[in-house]
Parts: C-alpha cells; sequence; structure tokens
C-alpha cells in the first residue's frame, strides 16, 4: 500500500508553516518564485487569487501529480490601494488599515 503524498507548502511564510505544525500535519516548504507585481486595473481581490493560483500551479510543476500543493496570498488593502509587504513587524501596525482580503 502506498503512503499518502505529503503536502507541501508553496510559501515562505512562517506564520503558514505554524499554522500547519499547531494541526501537525506532515509538510514540505517549496516557496514559489513567481512575479507578484499586480497587473494595471487588477482589484485586489482578483491580485490575491491569481498569486494564490500561480504559486500552486509553479509548485505543482516542480514537484509533480502525486503530491498535494497548498497555496495562498494574504494583502492588505487601505482604501483600494494595496500595501506592499512590511518591512517589519512594527511596520505592519496601521489604524487605518481595513481587514485584508
Amino acid at each position: 500500500m502506498l503512503s499518502a503524498a505529503p503536502l507541501v507548502l508553496a510559501s515562505a511564510s512562517p506564520r503558514r508553516a505554524q499554522l500547519l505544525q499547531q494541526i501537525n500535519v506532515g509538510f514540505e516548504v517549496r516557496p514559489a518564485d513567481i512575479d507578484e507585481a499586480r497587473q494595471a486595473g487588477e482589484e485586489p481581490t482578483a491580485y490575491v487569487q491569481r498569486m494564490a493560483h500561480q504559486k500552486a500551479a509553479r509548485v505543482a510543476q516542480l514537484v509533480g501529480p502525486q503530491r498535494a500543493v497548498l497555496a495562498a496570498d494574504t494583502t492588505v488593502v487601505v482604501e483600494d490601494s494595496i500595501l506592499g509587504k512590511p518591512d517589519s513587524a512594527a511596520s505592519m501596525a496601521s489604524p487605518s488599515a481595513s481587514p485584508s482580503r
């Protein structure tokens, strides 16, 4: 009998890895190397969905069809503007920031 293929996390996010560890899921970290530039006129929700899909697709190409790939993206939006990745934990705090989408 074949054992289940291990999960591949298509992210370098320590928080995503921590969440999987908390629920005792075995996984391998394989960050996706993709262009994360926003397309002209792209809505924040569409951007996040495209990023997650592209990350999953890139890593799935690398690991093959026998492995399950988990990918996600998080974006903070303020007044319809996507904020870039924070430089530090201190720069993440913003009283005007709305919930991420």
